[in-house]
């Protein structure tokens, strides 16, 4: 077999190319202001990823208030321990918010009202066009926070469920009742149905925010378990 030269083929990339692809690829993960809410188009949050047309539709907007109804009533349960087979453990309200599960459950209910918010927005401004330069600019923030605080509650929503079913359920502790139900599982089942129906992008640069969560949820549990915390059952939290 006849051996070709490596030096007939162009082989060679100097410094200049290898530096703009790698801009290129930074930029595509970590997108500038032009890609940011500000100048996002309408259709990425306030309609369908299906649609065909450009027009906030009356079943989105119901399918975002259900969404939005649904977690809110998800969080009072939990919040409240509605649908828990056993009896409302000691200082209940207190240890809530120690666990992960309700900060990311938190971050669902505000992702879902943000969004039902913005979509009757749009659906009010579809109804007056000229006022739609005025009200991009009074709700780009409102989006920023909005896109996310749902990378969170996504994310969160299948760590929480995959770590809980994997590492931490133990059937002769915990118990399968509606409360528990919901928080471990119809949580990620409603995210993962949302992530295929959102318009929205997913931006590799929210990761920091995702990071930081998780960051100071870590540090939160090592200053609680050294200063003697215990979970709901009164147990050290570790």
């Amino acid at each position: 077999m006849d051996i070709i030269p490596l030096d007939m083929y162009d082989t060679h990339i100097s410094a200049e190319e290898k530096r703009i692809m790698v801009t290129k690829i930074w930029r595509s993960c970590f997108p500038d202001r032009a890609n940011s809410p500000h100048h996002v188009e309408r259709h990425h949050f306030y309609l369908c990823q299906w649609q065909s047309n450009t027009q906030v539709g009356i079943c989105y907007l119901m399918y975002r208030l259900i969404v939005a109804i649904l977690f809110l009533a998800v969080l009072a349960c939990s919040a409240l321990d509605i649908g828990r087979s056993e009896p409302m453990l000691e200082h209940h309200y207190a240890k809530w918010w120690i666990y992960l599960t309700h900060w990311g459950l938190i971050a669902c209910a505000v992702q879902a009202w943000l969004a039902a918010i913005i979509v009757t927005k749009g659906l009010m401004i579809d109804r007056n066009e000229f006022e739609w330069n005025i009200h991009v600019a009074r709700e780009s923030r409102l989006h920023a926070v909005y896109w996310i605080v749902y990378t969170i509650a996504t994310v969160y929503s299948f760590i929480v469920s995959l770590v809980y079913w994997t590492f931490v359920f133990d059937p002769e502790i915990h118990r399968i009742d509606a409360v528990n139900l919901m928080v471990h599982v119809l949580n990620s089942v409603i995210m993962l149905i949302d992530l295929t129906i959102v318009g929205h992008p997913i931006r590799l640069n929210h990761a920091y925010w995702t990071t930081g969560i998780g960051v100071a949820y870590a540090v939160f549990s090592v200053i609680y378990y050294l200063a003697g915390g215990t979970d709901s059952k009164t147990k050290l939290s570790c």
